[in-house]
């Protein structure tokens, strides 16, 4: 999912979509697509035995690097972490 996608999909811009989203809430399309890919990835690995590799792939993230200083950021710690204290497999 990206932002030209939810646009389309809105028959917007993806100018207007961040204009329309810019009046409603205090975060970009974007950071609402990382938000919710990073969920995503949580929910996958407490949940399954995927290999994070599967998972970066599952939840949209095309960079590996980009996910774990992502990942790493949002909830102060390495995917295989959050698994180990998260899991419910």
């Amino acid at each position: 999912m990206t932002t030209r996608f939810i646009a389309d999909e809105m028959h917007l811009s993806v100018r207007n979509l961040y204009a329309k989203l810019d009046g409603i809430v205090n975060i970009t399309p974007s950071n609402i697509i990382r938000e919710y890919r990073l969920a995503y990835s949580a929910q996958l690995l407490s949940k399954t035995k995927m290999t994070v590799d599967e998972i970066i792939f599952r939840s949209g993230f095309s960079n590996r690097g980009t996910f774990f200083k992502n990942f790493t950021a949002r909830y102060n710690c390495t995917p295989k972490a959050y698994r180990r204290e998260n899991t419910e497999v």
